[in-house]
């Protein structure tokens, strides 16, 4: 992380030694713009000459600072980068307005600790609180709003509820 971040500050690119998952060892120069903690584990947001990636750090073999200097893309911003989305997940998910239903103390808590930036309250009645977000709902959204689902519905998109229904069925099969 030290390296990584000399690097951005200094607009200098790094070599990483990286492997993916279940795939072969690589290495490959990357221009550093930001990093973003999320779920316990730190990411990298890089130009890696071929798109806008994003490396998680506990997958680096390793990392070399070179003596190479970059210019950030102009206009370029990290925090555009990750617009409409929640977590690190960037997959060309298109955008949505998902609406959700909060029970009990789930309210009070995406009250004080939000879903994302664009969530909005739209009533609470009946023991209930229901909220908007407009969101790319890619799988670490929607992990999210499992890991709540003792105190959470969605109502809106009907795909977005199929979709965790399905995923939810699927759990149950494998553990009868």
């Amino acid at each position: 992380l030290p390296v990584i971040l000399q690097a951005i500050r200094q607009s200098r690119t790094i070599t990483i030694g990286y492997q993916k998952f279940g795939a072969e060892p690589y290495t490959k120069p990357v221009d550093p713009y930001a990093v973003k903690l999320f779920r316990q584990r730190w990411y990298l947001l890089a130009d890696n000459y071929e798109r806008m990636a994003v490396y998680s750090l506990d997958r680096m073999l390793s990392v070399t600072l070179t003596d190479q200097h970059f210019e950030p893309r102009a206009g370029y911003t990290p925090a555009d980068h990750f617009a409409g989305y929640y977590g690190v997940m960037i997959d060309g998910t298109p955008m949505e307005h998902v609406v959700v239903r909060a029970y009990g103390k789930m309210a009070n808590l995406l009250r004080t600790l939000p879903l994302h930036e664009s969530q909005r309250e739209l009533e609470s009645r009946n023991g209930h609180t229901d909220f908007s977000l407009d969101i790319r709902p890619t799988i670490d959204f929607i992990s999210e709003l499992l890991s709540k689902a003792d105190g959470l519905d969605v109502l809106a998109p009907a795909s977005l509820k199929e979709r965790m229904r399905g995923i939810l069925e699927s759990a149950l099969k494998r553990n009868p």
